[in-house]
């Protein structure tokens, strides 16, 4: 009964998520999808976005529920650059002209599409949906393309070849495609992560993004929130907005967030504060 049979996809030996065909373990969606929503719901006009790794799609499904214009009918690489007359009059969350995620392995994208696709909204098939067969470093060092938001869900920041995805550098590249006032997004799986390791990452980020810099705890996992070029702010209203959508409220609930302000309580440091916790200390970049 491959219905009620649990999945599981494993990268390099390590467990990425499990799922039923039809049902995602409340914690395996909980911090897949949390690095869509939150940027999503902070950034006022999120038009390109991109994300950096697929695993089985929970976070690429949570950014499609952030509807396309329906004005947009260009996809992939070539799509051009989005202009306001080509949003119309939609002032809503439903402002997402293209998604672009890379992911290196054809099998992890097919497995994404026919084992979890239910559970991560058929993300892989969607029209707005454009997949990169690049690595992150690669991408945005050699792309013309900028974005909106960026999420990186590179996993655990101590399995082999991942740690460059950590980097000073990779931080820096990250921000040189971002669009005047862009969010990135920072997944962090701190479970078994060494605290030190964890301020490590924190204390690498900060040069990048020095003024404009939120750190936001889920339990075993941790969101680095950074903005280019402008301060990072909450607006309720579009969270409200949001949770009208009853699929954006169904995932945001496993969080307890039902109201707008609910969300805030995840907030842990702003970039002051983050500064004092971290501390002086050594920092992550390519040659040490």
């Amino acid at each position: 009964d491959l219905i009620h049979q649990k999945f599981t996809l494993r990268i390099a030996g390590n467990p990425e998520s499990s799922a039923t065909q039809d049902t995602l373990s409340t914690n395996e969606l909980f911090h897949a999808s949390i690095a869509a929503h939150l940027p999503m719901l902070h950034h006022p006009s999120p038009r390109e976005v991109l994300t950096i790794g697929l695993s089985t799609g929970q976070t690429l499904g949570a950014l499609t529920l952030y509807n396309q214009h329906p004005k947009s009918t260009e996809s992939g690489p070539n799509r051009p650059e989005p202009t306001d007359s080509s949003l119309g009059n939609n002032t809503g969350i439903y402002t997402v002209h293209g998604i672009d995620f890379l992911e290196l392995s054809r099998e992890v994208l097919e497995v994404a599409d026919s084992f979890f696709s239910k559970t991560n909204h058929h993300a892989v098939n969607n029209p707005r949906v454009h997949h990169v067969l690049a690595e992150g470093r690669n991408y945005l060092n050699h792309t013309s393309r900028r974005y909106d938001v960026i999420t990186s869900l590179a996993s655990r920041s101590w399995n082999a070849g991942v740690g460059n995805l950590y980097t000073e550098e990779f931080f820096r590249a990250v921000r040189g495609r971002l669009n005047p006032g862009g969010l990135f997004c920072q997944w962090i799986h701190i479970q078994r992560m060494r605290p030190q390791d964890f301020k490590m990452v924190l204390r690498t980020i900060q040069p990048v993004f020095p003024e404009h810099l939120q750190l936001w705890n889920f339990g075993t996992d941790s969101i680095l929130l950074a903005r280019k070029d402008a301060p990072i702010q909450l607006d309720l209203s579009r969270v409200a907005s949001a949770l009208e959508d009853e699929k954006i409220a169904k995932e945001l609930a496993i969080l307890g967030v039902v109201e707008p302000t609910q969300l805030l309580r995840f907030l842990k440091f702003t970039s002051r504060d983050l500064r004092s916790f971290v501390g002086e200390g050594p920092t992550h970049q390519d040659l040490y």
